[in-house]
This record gives structure tokens, C-alpha cells and sequence, in this order.
């Protein structure tokens, strides 16, 4: 602002500016010029906080440097702090300079700055408004621009996320993988979860009570006749952590059948036979939908190695094509090498005969084989 704002004609007193920042006015200025500022500060808290509009309008209206970056950089920070009132105001200010009193009805409703969300929730920040999960309120001017968010919004947003969990919460406390956790995340098992990106850096965030709800659905139970039970984490192994939430989706829709004996999800047991069966249904499912399926998921359906399955392009079984450098096979190919040969797991599977007998018949001769051991 200029100096004939700071300055007291009625006392003779004229401000000469150059007061230095973060430094006392006793130091760094006579009475006289320290009086000029208390004086200006008083008249603004005496009619708080119509004069405060006062004094940020005629300060906007110059459009100084050292103001831009006050609005800018400095009020921001003055969240949680005994000034906090300086910077609503000065929200406030802007809103209504951009879109009138009228804009939302709400009287005099407090605004928030995306900046501010770190100080009032501390495991978010401004990344969060990019989930479009609040009504913004673009601030846009010569070298200031921020946006607006209602306060109240903000608030009951966090009365419904007050308890929350990230994905590395859930890791421990199912103790499944990192790929495990984000495939069961992005299959909107958990609702209303989302997450959110800053740079390349995404935060999931998770009520817990969409949590507890998840493992009261997966109720404790005790089944004794669980055909080839395997652990949840040899599960997943098994089926691939991109596939996890298959397994979780079979258990809820009871296509899976599960063993739960203390309602802890860790301590699950799977039937091994449902886990194939319900598994080959949804990737063959999904791999049509896509047109392609990945080598990953052939190994599960099939209980072969990758370099099975390189031999097998290599030796044309599925048909003309060439070996892919990001290991996907079109799924064309793969029903037709499927409706023409039998994996030793998928009869084992299909007949109910156990592995070691089909094994023993391969050894004999019993069974032709166009790869394994024995080629």
C-alpha cells in the first residue's frame, strides 16, 4: 500500500514505509513510524471485519508484488493459527468479488482454499479437490489464482472419512501384498472408497467401516469339507494378485467355498477346486471382453510354466502368431489350443482324479503328452 495509507494527518505523523518483515517494529522503526502501524492495525479490528475489507480491497486494488504473494503464499499458512480469521475473510472477500453474495444462498458461509486442506486434515492435501469431490470456486486474476471450497462441505467430508484407511493399512492388516491390495481396491469391493493422484504419487482412502462391514460379510464359519483347502495368501498367490478380488467376489457371492474359524480374513481357507472353476469363469470372462489374455493368468488356468507356454507359441500350438513382447496371447488363439488339449491340472480337476494318478499314467504311456519331462 502506499505510505499516505499508514500515515496520521490528524497527528502529524507521516509514514515514511519500508517496514522490514518478521522483524520487530520497536527495531526496526521510531515510535513515531511504529505508531503509524499499530494505529492502521487498531482501525482494522475496531470494525472487524468491514474493515478488513477495506483495507485487502484498496491493497487488491494496487496489485503490488509483495500483495500477490501475500495472498498467494502467506495467508494460506495462517490456517489453525490464532490469524486464522485473516484468511477467511479474505476468502470470503474474493468469493464475493467473484460471485456475488448471492452465488450460494448460504449467508455467511466460510470458504477454504485446497492449499489449507493439509493444516485441517493432515493426511490429505490439495490433491484431494481433483477427485471433484467437493463444489470448487475458481479464483483466477493478474498472478492469483486459487480455488474456493465450501467449509462446510469439507467438514462433513470429514465426519464421514474421520476414521479412514490408506492401502498400506489394509496390506497390514489382511497382510496381502501391495498388487493384492490395489487389484481389491480398484474392484469397488470397499464403497464409498476412491483415491486420489499427486504427481505420481495415488492415496487411497478407505472408510474402516466399509472394512468391518467386508469382514462381518465374510462371516466366521467352519466347513469340514473343504475339497484341497488353501490359505488365502497361497490363494492369491496362486491365482495371481491381479486376480485377489475374484477370490474375495466367489467367497461374497458363495460361488467359493471358505473356511473362517476366528472371523480374521488371514486365517481364511479356500476350496482349491472352486477357486479354478470360479477363476477360469471370470478370466475367460474378462480376456474376451479384452481380446487378449496374459500369460499370468494361463499359467493359473493351465498350472503350466511361462516357458511352457513360450514353446507352445513357438511351436505354433496356439496357432499363427507371433511371441508378444508384453506376454499376452489373443484369446482366439488360446480357446482354440483349449478346445484341442488338456493341461494334467485341468483333468485333474475336471475328472476328480488326483494328480499323482494322472502322473503315473503319463509316465507309463497311458496318456500322450506334446510336453513336459518326458518330451
Amino acid at each position: 500500500m502506499d505510505n499516505k495509507d499508514f500515515s496520521l494527518d490528524e497527528l502529524s505523523m507521516e509514514y515514511d514505509g519500508g517496514g522490514l518483515e518478521r522483524h520487530s517494529l520497536k527495531n526496526a522503526k521510531t515510535v513515531e513510524q511504529a505508531t503509524c502501524i499499530y494505529f492502521r492495525g487498531y482501525n482494522i479490528l475496531k470494525d472487524w471485519p468491514t474493515g478488513f475489507y477495506r483495507f485487502i480491497q484498496r491493497a487488491d486494488n494496487l496489485k503490488r508484488s509483495n500483495f500477490t504473494s501475500f495472498i498467494n503464499n502467506i495467508i494460506p499458512n495462517l490456517t489453525t493459527t490464532v490469524l486464522e480469521p485473516i484468511i477467511r475473510e479474505a476468502n470470503k472477500y474474493y468469493f464475493t468479488k467473484h460471485y456475488g453474495k448471492g452465488e450460494l444462498k448460504r449467508g455467511e458461509t466460510d470458504f477454504i482454499r485446497n492449499k489449507e486442506i493439509k493444516f485441517l486434515c493432515p493426511r490429505f492435501n490439495a490433491g484431494l479437490t481433483k477427485e471433484d469431490l467437493f463444489n470448487e470456486f475458481l479464483i483466477e486474476e493478474e498472478n492469483i489464482k486459487f480455488k474456493l471450497i465450501i467449509m462446510n462441505e469439507l467438514i462433513a467430508w470429514m465426519n464421514e472419512y474421520e476414521n479412514f484407511y490408506t492401502k498400506k493399512d489394509l496390506m497390514e492388516r489382511w497382510k496381502i501384498s501391495s498388487k493384492a491390495a490395489t487389484n481389491i481396491l480398484k474392484a469397488d469391493l470397499f464403497k464409498p472408497s476412491f483415491h486420489y493422484k499427486v504427481g505420481a504419487v495415488s492415496t487411497w482412502v478407505v472408510p474402516y467401516k466399509t472394512i468391518k462391514t467386508m469382514e462381518t460379510n465374510l462371516k466366521i464359519q467352519v466347513k469340514e469339507d473343504l475339497k484341497m483347502p488353501v490359505s488365502l495368501n497361497k490363494a492369491i498367490e496362486w491365482i495371481g494378485p491381479g486376480n485377489a478380488a475374484l477370490l474375495f467376489n466367489g467367497m461374497l457371492e458363495n460361488r467359493i467355498k471358505y473356511c473362517n474359524p476366528s472371523g480374521s480374513i488371514q486365517e481364511i481357507t479356500l476350496a482349491k477346486e472352486d477357486i479354478f472353476f470360479y477363476g477360469k469363469e471370470q478370466i475367460l470372462h474378462n480376456s474376451k471382453k479384452k481380446g487378449y489374455i496374459p500369460f499370468r493368468d494361463i499359467e493359473f488356468l493351465l498350472g503350466v510354466k511361462r516357458s511352457d507356454i513360450c514353446y507352445w507359441v513357438k511351436t505354433k500350438k496356439f496357432g499363427e502368431m507371433k511371441l508378444s513382447p508384453n506376454l499376452m496371447i489373443p484369446i482366439n488363439n488360446f480357446l482354440t489350443f483349449q478346445s484341442g488339449y488338456l493341461t494334467t491340472m485341468e483333468l485333474s480337476f475336471l475328472t476328480g482324479i488326483p494328480m499323482k494318478t494322472i502322473l503315473k499314467k503319463v509316465s507309463i504311456g497311458r496318456l500322450p503328452i506334446i510336453s513336459g519331462p518326458k518330451c
